[in-house]
């Protein structure tokens, strides 16, 4: 499980969008397509499962609310999901919510990743998008070979 905290409008959503839809395109290119099955989709926010054999990931983006992790967190358990994306406030009650869920569901430490706040848009757009391709690479790295 890897958990991306960071304060209020750091990027945290975005990033992992941004992180999703390469992941995807690597799936496509792959297997040349995969299901996924959405809790929500919009312009900048997004919780899915993506079946990958007997394999299921799950990536939430919403993580400013204890209510909107637990909301992700429950549909990847209800998913049976063994690898597991999602974002939290760098402390409190959200990120509490995503290190339970990590130690009782899916019996493992969360990894911790802090997205840092970059001042201006264009830096944070910058910041964002290599964020995302480290994200990315996590992604394709924990799922080779787990399918």
């Amino acid at each position: 499980m890897l958990v991306v905290k960071g304060s209020g409008s750091s990027g945290k959503s975005t990033t992992l969008k941004l992180a999703f839809e390469s992941y995807l395109q690597y799936l496509v290119r792959l297997n040349d397509g995969v299901p996924v099955e959405y809790l929500y989709l919009t312009k900048r926010e997004v919780a899915a499962v993506i079946k990958l054999g007997k394999l299921r990931v799950g990536l939430a983006t919403r993580g400013d609310s204890q209510n909107q992790v637990k909301l992700g967190l429950s549909f990847f358990a209800a998913h049976k999901c063994r690898l597991v994306v999602c974002a939290t406030r760098s402390r409190g009650k959200p990120l509490k919510v995503a290190q339970d869920f990590s130690l009782q569901k899916l019996k493992v430490q969360a990894e911790e990743w802090k997205k840092p706040k970059d001042v201006g848009s264009k830096n944070q757009q910058v910041a964002n998008h290599a964020f995302a391709k480290e994200v990315a690479g996590w992604l394709q790295s924990a799922s080779r070979g787990n399918a």
